[in-house]
């Protein structure tokens, strides 16, 4: 299973130490944290975590304790080891960055890593951000409709919705649970 390419990794890394990269998840950190609760989770993956903002505000204003947040993120040295499973991974505006061939595979892994429950956003527009080879940061742009195909294999989709308007949703969101083998 390969979860991304060598020269990919690179430019994940350029882009971290030169940007502001990965700070959209604090803005479903209110989901997750009920999802958390929910599912009476004890652990987490915070999963393609940038510069940790998610798990910081989990922390700080949710009180999920921090060594309960596992922090993944390939394009940071420090935090591109590869996690151990939680009861709630939560990935989100990642999945649309993964290169379309190793989609599968970034899949089974995530899956294999849920014990309870996982939750994602998928953004469904270009990015505001280019790759440093010039290529959208968004490597996915895919409908609700293609995700859920795409995720139904690996998954057992307990609810989802769009976000934005109605005729141009920019957002994905997805709660899942582990499928049964």
């Amino acid at each position: 299973m390969k979860l991304l390419t060598d020269e990919y990794r690179d430019q994940l890394q350029n882009i971290h130490d030169t940007s502001n990269w990965g700070v959209s998840g604090t803005y479903w950190v209110e989901r997750i944290a009920s999802t958390y609760t929910e599912y009476e989770c004890e652990s987490c993956v915070d999963y393609g975590s940038g510069y940790g903002r998610t798990a910081r505000t989990l922390w700080k204003n949710y009180g999920i304790p921090r060594d309960c947040v596992q922090e993944y993120e390939p394009g940071i040295p420090e935090k591109s080891a590869l996690p151990s499973p939680a009861d709630l991974v939560y990935c989100t505006d990642v999945l649309e960055h993964v290169e379309p061939e190793l989609i599968d595979d970034v899949l089974t892994h995530i899956a294999s890593l849920i014990k309870k429950v996982g939750f994602f956003t998928i953004g469904l527009r270009p990015s505001n951000r280019c790759l440093p080879d010039g290529r959208d940061a968004h490597l996915i742009l895919e409908s609700p409709k293609w995700w859920r195909a795409k995720l139904k294999p690996h998954f057992n989709i307990v609810r989802g919705g769009v976000h934005g308007p109605k005729d141009a949703p920019h957002t994905y969101r997805v709660v899942v649970t582990k499928k049964e083998a």
